[in-house]
Order: structure tokens, then sequence, then C-alpha cells
């Protein structure tokens, strides 16, 4: 027997012996850099390799200083060398789940749920991803009206005010049919997200990552304005039916 070998054992299981105490004490970066010292003593040792290729990478999606590119390849090299894991799958879906990257954290929630069905883990991960990527294709009322996701009414109507002096019909009926289409479709933008941000329930739900205009179809809705009574709402309330809208006048 070779003692040198014996002697090269020894350290390696002494070094996963510490890295796994340094994620225990959620210490990423110092496990991360135990599991390389591990590879740089004994890359050829393939009944260790896959599982600390593995545990590199959950360390690296941990990691805040980590480059995206970096924790991506550290998942990469765990997926060549464990092809069949799910953990390895799961834990670079929880990499772009970081980056907010969540077409490519679907597709891997689903592929490591597929090589381990009865992960409840997975299954969670999987459905907020899903839940995430539905939201962030949904319309940014907050960014259509410059306002913070906390603004309170009075901002609301101060942002309203302004997108309306812009972009009101009105104000730019002295320009070209081409510019005329462009401020109306932005002026609808703001009618539409400051009817429902102006809505306390319609609002939360939104909030909460609710699809509201799909929960509005078939509603009653008029002039194209799924929120409020329609029409190009500014200016001082008008009662209108059962509801309240603003209607803007210019002097």
């Amino acid at each position: 027997k070779n003692p040198n070998f014996f002697k090269k054992i020894k350290k390696i299981y002494r070094i996963l012996d510490s890295a796994e105490d340094e994620m225990r004490n959620l210490k990423w970066k110092n496990a991360l850099e135990s599991y390389e010292m591990v590879l740089n003593i004994d890359k050829d040792n393939n009944h260790l390799i896959s599982f600390v290729y593995i545990n590199r990478c959950k360390c690296g999606t941990r990691i805040k200083m980590n480059s995206d590119e970096q924790r991506t390849l550290y998942c990469d090299e765990a997926i060549k060398y464990n092809p069949d894991s799910g953990d390895a799958y799961f834990y670079r879906g929880k990499a772009f789940k970081e980056m907010k990257r969540w077409d490519e954290a679907v597709a891997n929630f689903k592929t490591a749920l597929s090589k381990n069905q009865g992960n409840n883990e997975y299954r969670q991960e999987l459905q907020n991803a899903e839940f995430e990527k539905k939201k962030a294709n949904r319309k940014d009322y907050y960014g259509i009206l410059s306002v913070s996701q906390h603004a309170s009414p009075r901002e609301l109507k101060k942002a309203f005010r302004k997108c309306g002096l812009e972009h009101h019909p009105d104000k730019v009926k002295h320009l070209k049919e081409s510019e005329r289409e462009y401020h109306e479709a932005l002026f609808k933008e703001c009618v539409e997200a400051h009817d429902l941000l102006s809505n306390p329930e319609i609002r939360a739900k939104y909030d909460r990552g609710e699809d509201v205009l799909e929960q509005q179809q078939g509603g009653n809705r008029q002039g194209g304005f799924p929120f409020g009574g329609g029409g190009f709402p500014f200016g001082g309330f008008q009662q209108q039916g059962s509801g309240q809208r603003f209607t803007f006048k210019f002097n």
C-alpha cells in the first residue's frame, strides 16, 4: 500500500469535514474554498468529485460577491459530472432565480423535478419561479406612472396629471397623426395604470402578483379601460353611474 495515498485520503476527508461544518454555519465562501482545495488535491477521484461539484455549486449560489457567470459555471460543472442528479439542476435553478432569469430558472427546476418527482422542495421552487415569471411579464403599472410601489394616492394623482399634461389628446392635436397616436397610446397606458392603482382592492391583488387584467376579462369595460369609467379621466371628480372618474379639462 502506498502511504502517500492514505495521507492524501485523510487530508481530503479532513477538508470535507471542515467544509460541511462551514456549510452548517452558513460560511459559504469558506466552504467553497474548501471544496476547491479537494478538487486541487484529487480531481480524478470519481467517487468524491460528483459530490464535491454539487456542494460547490450550492455554495456558489449563496455567495453574493460571485459574478452571475461564475455562479452558473459552478453549476454547469456539477451537471457535467452529475447529469442524473436533481440537485445539480435545482441549484442552477436557484442561481438563475437570484439573477431573476425566470425562463432559465423554470427550465432547471422542471428538470430537477423530473429526476426526483417526490421532492417537495423542487416542486415549491418551480411553482414560485413560474409565478415570478408570470409577474415579470405583466405590465409595470408603477413604471408607467414613474412612481414607487409604495406611492400614496396623492402621488398617483400627481403622476397621472403629469402624464395628462404631456400626452392627453387635446394637448397633442397639433402634431402629426403618427405622433398623436403615439401620445394617445401612452395616455391610455397611464389611464389604465391609474385606474388600477387607485382601486385599493385591485392594487392589492396586483401587488400579490395576480393577473388582474385576466380577471377582468368578460367584465363591464367601457372605452377600452378595464378599471374605470373609461374616457380620459383627469381633473375634478365627476359622478357617472355607480362609479367615479376624473374628467380632465384644459383651459
